[in-house]
């Protein structure tokens, strides 16, 4: 990530979460690709709310934050590459490699259970 920018991003749960701020501009929010295995999953921006950034930014701004539901197609069950990318500003690039849950199987109706662990 560039030094003009300062965030965190984390999966928890089912959602991709963190905060992403423009350092060098804090006035401005920061709109960002999400891409997840080289496809593009869409165009977000961080504008939320996150009350704590106004102790840990440094500036007077607190609505930096992003809250994306993670959908079930995404999800390969694989370790899977999440990247951050903005459109208009090739300096901010981030990639983890995570998992972001498990694989999707059809569950049998009667035992409740997975065809891959199905007696």
């Amino acid at each position: 990530m560039s030094s003009q920018y300062r965030g965190v991003v984390k999966v928890a749960g089912s959602l991709l979460r963190g905060w992403l701020l423009d350092a060098v501009h804090p006035e401005r929010r920061v709109r960002f690709n999400l891409v997840i295995d080289g496809q593009l999953r869409g165009t977000y921006a961080a504008n939320r709310r996150r009350r704590f950034l106004i102790r840990h930014s440094g500036t007077n701004e607190d609505t930096h934050g992003f809250s994306i539901p993670i959908r079930r197609q995404w999800i390969s069950g694989d370790l899977q590459t999440v990247g951050i990318e903005d459109p208009s500003d090739p300096s901010l690039k981030i990639s983890l490699s995570v998992r972001l849950g498990p694989a999707q199987f059809a569950f049998c109706g009667k035992c409740r259970q997975r065809p891959d662990v199905h007696r």
